[in-house]
């Protein structure tokens, strides 16, 4: 009897160990598998989402003459700093209902940013993104060649801190690049980074009628922006040891566009302007629409109050165009301000025009 009752209890005791593993199942499940990469993709290559997800843990490069094929539902994961270059192919081919994904490795930390999509192709090259995310990078798609083309398509770029695409410095020119029916949010730095440091503003001087020191002058702007933009604020800041504090709209002269480049105001933004504000060293021309400046058109400005620095030289003069309080114009547009007869005056700014000469953005929403 004793022996029958250790038989049962034991039985008992295996039941219960069964049933807790079955229970126990669903909580402890294996993560998916995860195929790892980090060597060169030198022949095309095709990557699933029966095999993802992909995680790229070093930088690698898809050569030239060879194609890596994403297809839909695939999730690609990027290490920290890793660069994926382009130098052959690469198309991702989502659906509306099965994505490509591209982004950070899956529990990263938000500051454990990749680095880029390099795109370094040749004349054969396509880097071609239908349906497709990337998130969480440095920058988005980092054109390095100006050869062969780069497409997206119905996909969204989101939360990079550079740029969601940009030309790196190293390339003089830069490839066809097309953004249709795209999103590009959440970007620290710029959405399109496509212009060099130094611009395309193509010539910018700024004369004083009065050159004598500490007197007052009528100071008159022209800018010919190199290409066309639109502009609601036109915005000067001048150097240390000048005054603007008399400019006002009293004192505004003339603003227009000279459409022949005679020095004549062709057509004129008088009516349009709304107010013109001092803070500090900087003033404020605004206007109450958007008006369009053609690559064609020089803008005129002049206004009066401006009191002339205590020594004589060449002073540069901050020259902002800004839409929506965006600025219109590269970085660094600047205009010699000169004080002084026997000064010589500094050359205007005349700077290489943009690298990009097929940008094409339809359809899309950059916010």
């Amino acid at each position: 009897m004793c022996g029958t009752r250790l038989r049962w209890a034991a039985m008992l005791l295996v039941g219960v160990a069964l049933l807790g593993a079955v229970t126990a199942a669903p909580a402890t499940a294996a993560a998916p598998e995860v195929t790892f990469v980090e060597s060169t993709i030198e022949t095309d290559t095709t990557w699933t989402p029966e095999d993802g997800p992909y995680r790229v843990i070093r930088s690698v490069e898809i050569e030239p003459g060879a194609t890596l094929t994403i297809e839909p539902g695939t999730d690609v994961q990027l290490a920290e700093g890793v660069t994926l270059t382009v130098s052959g192919s690469l198309r991702a081919g989502g659906t509306a209902a099965r994505p490509v994904t591209i982004g950070r490795t899956a529990g990263a930390e938000p500051d454990r940013r990749w680095e880029s999509i390099r795109y370094n192709g040749t004349d054969n090259s396509r880097l071609a993104l239908r349906n497709t995310t990337l998130r969480g990078g440095t920058t988005g798609i980092a054109a390095a060649s100006g050869a062969g083309e780069v497409r997206l398509t119905d996909s969204t770029l989101r939360d990079f801190t550079a740029a969601g695409v940009g030309v790196t410095d190293a390339t003089p020119t830069a490839p066809k690049i097309a953004l249709v029916e795209s999103t590009i949010r959440d970007v620290t730095g710029h959405a399109i980074d496509v212009t060099p440091s130094n611009g395309v503003t193509e010539r910018v001087e700024l004369t004083a009628s009065n050159p004598t020191r500490t007197e007052t002058t009528r100071n008159t702007l022209a800018l010919d922006p190199g290409a066309g933009v639109s502009t609601d604020t036109l915005r000067l800041r001048y150097p240390a040891g000048s005054s603007v504090q008399n400019v006002s709209a009293d004192t505004l002269d003339r603003i227009g566009l000279d459409e022949d480049r005679d020095g004549d105001v062709d057509r004129s933004l008088s009516e349009a302007v709304t107010g013109v504000t001092v803070d500090g060293r900087q003033v404020d021309i605004s206007l109450s629409r958007t008006v369009r400046i053609s690559s064609r058109d020089r803008l005129l400005v002049e206004y009066g109050g401006v009191v002339n620095p205590r020594t004589r030289g060449v002073y540069p003069v901050d020259v902002s165009l800004l839409d929506g309080g965006v600025p219109q114009l590269s970085d660094g547009a600047r205009a010699a301000y000169v004080v002084g007869e026997d000064t010589v005056p500094a050359a205007s700014q005349s700077t290489a025009s943009t690298r990009v000469s097929g940008l094409t953005v339809a359809g899309s929403t950059i916010r």
